[in-house]
């Protein structure tokens, strides 16, 4: 893995001189600041590293209405999701079931124009 692979790169690469983002080896604080980018194995010298394919963003907050477009070409809607219905919406997106989804019916309605 490399500094790239990290969620955190876009703030940490600019703030190479910061205590906070300072490699941690065997325990201790590293003098000088190191950025790990020709490393291959940053995700065991930086305690800070978190691998950006292990997190998803999900397309709403619990709570709120999720409209999405259905791979029939048709507009539902789930109101006042909760996060396991997040879930399961992001599971029928990966499998194709689910085209698009957004948290305003205008947002789904001009996409499933234009499809």
């Amino acid at each position: 893995m490399t500094c790239k692979d990290c969620i955190h790169y876009d703030v940490c690469h600019r703030r190479i001189n910061s205590i906070d983002f300072l490699p941690v080896i065997n325990g201790k604080i590293g003098k000088l600041p190191v950025m790990f980018k020709n490393c291959v194995d940053v995700d065991i010298h930086c305690v800070h590293f978190k691998e950006k394919s292990r997190f998803i963003e999900l397309p709403c907050k619990e709570g709120e209405n999720l409209y999405y477009i259905s791979n029939e070409n048709w507009i539902g809607c789930f109101l006042n999701v909760s996060f396991e219905t997040i879930l399961m919406c992001v599971s029928a997106y990966q499998n194709g079931k689910i085209k698009f989804m957004a948290t305003k019916r205008e947002k789904a309605e001009a996409k499933l124009k234009e499809m």
